[in-house]
């Protein structure tokens, strides 16, 4: 009985808690969210807003199950994942969090998927896109374009064997139960109505994404502030990556050595707190729970962090990229233009093929 009420007092001993460093280190915490709004500007609307235009308007238009033909050996054999499913695994596979959970929210409330279904997407589905970490990650901190690249195949391996796993249990898409329990989708709006209805939505949803990044970095500031205080500054490098992904990474690289390559790798798989808020706020007006995805992401930060150590040491063309980049950093420009020719064909394939259809 002792046990159970601390499990169920630990919420609020955790909100106390946050409480209680946000207000000791409210200077720190003011700073950060100055430098939060700065990166949400910069970074998050740009490189998040045009994608859940296109993520929503792809669901609205019922351009999912023709995305996925091509994918049906790899959603239906290995993940057990119907057809509609392939629209929002691949906006979240190259579009980066939490644009993939989203999808699957979205697919789950027409009616496509199954609870349980929506609930396995949404825990392979929410991944760091490639331009991030070749041209940010790889680029930027490690000074190497290849581990960026080599970060991103070991993220998505991992998400394809926990898929793989997670559905050695589940039913068959094309079992009997499942299509009962997929209830009739709403008809498929047209593009006028699809296109406005999107971008509200895309508005709305990185108004939420942004308010994340803003409380997690404040929160993570007052924490190292406070353990900077007592003499904790190893635990600031720790803690990191499990707040938040992008700060875990600097910290990370700036740290260097196998530990910094592995908390690197951590902070990839695991994407921080910040990143699970978001994905919970999507997720839960829609009554899908997350569990699948935590422990998912945990497995995929640990996997991840020792391939990064491993894979690293071991290739040699990899240190050797760090070291000869590091003068001459990955100008964004081919990132840039492959994001745009990405989001091109994302508007045009649903267009081309309901034409054919």
């Amino acid at each position: 009985m002792k046990n159970c009420r601390v499990v169920r007092s630990l919420p609020l001993l955790l909100l106390l808690a946050a409480a209680a460093a946000l207000v000791s280190g409210r200077a720190a915490s003011a700073d950060a969210a100055r430098d939060a709004l700065s990166l949400c500007a910069r970074i998050v609307i740009p490189s998040l807003f045009p994608y859940m235009v296109v993520s929503s308007m792809t669901v609205s238009l019922g351009a999912e199950e023709i995305m996925g033909r091509p994918l049906r050996p790899l959603l239906c054999r290995i993940l057990r994942l119907p057809d509609a499913a392939a629209g929002a695994f691949l906006l979240g596979t190259l579009c980066g969090f939490p644009i993939g959970v989203r999808a699957a929210s979205a697919l789950y409330a027409r009616g496509k998927l199954t609870k349980e279904e929506a609930e396995r997407l949404a825990a392979i589905a929410n991944n760091v896109s490639p331009a991030f970490l070749v041209g940010v990650v790889g680029a930027v901190y490690w000074h190497s374009a290849a581990f960026g690249a080599l970060l991103y195949a070991v993220q998505l391996l991992a998400a394809l064997l926990i898929g793989a796993v997670y559905a050695r249990s589940a039913p068959r898409p094309w079992d009997a139960a499942a299509e009962k329990e997929r209830r009739t989708a709403p008809k498929a709006a047209d593009w006028a109505a699809a296109f406005t209805a999107s971008v509200g939505e895309a508005a709305s949803s990185v108004v939420t994404v942004c308010g994340f990044v803003v409380f997690f970095s404040c929160l993570f500031s007052a924490f190292s502030s406070i353990a900077r205080s007592v003499g904790l500054d190893g635990a600031v490098l720790w803690a990191a990556p499990f707040f938040e992904m992008t700060a875990g990474v600097g910290r990370a690289a700036a740290h260097g050595g196998s530990l910094g390559l592995f908390l690197t790798g951590f902070a990839v798989g695991w994407g921080g707190l910040s990143v699970c808020a978001q994905a919970e706020a999507f997720a839960a007006p829609h009554g899908l729970s997350l569990r699948r995805m935590l422990a998912a992401k945990l497995l995929q930060g640990c996997v991840t962090g020792a391939a990064a150590c491993t894979l690293a040491a071991r290739f040699p063309a990899v240190t050797a990229s760090a070291a000869a980049d590091a003068a001459s950093p990955l100008s964004p420009a081919p990132l840039v233009a492959a994001e745009l020719t990405l989001l091109s064909l994302f508007c045009l394939f649903p267009v081309i093929f309901r034409k054919r259809a």
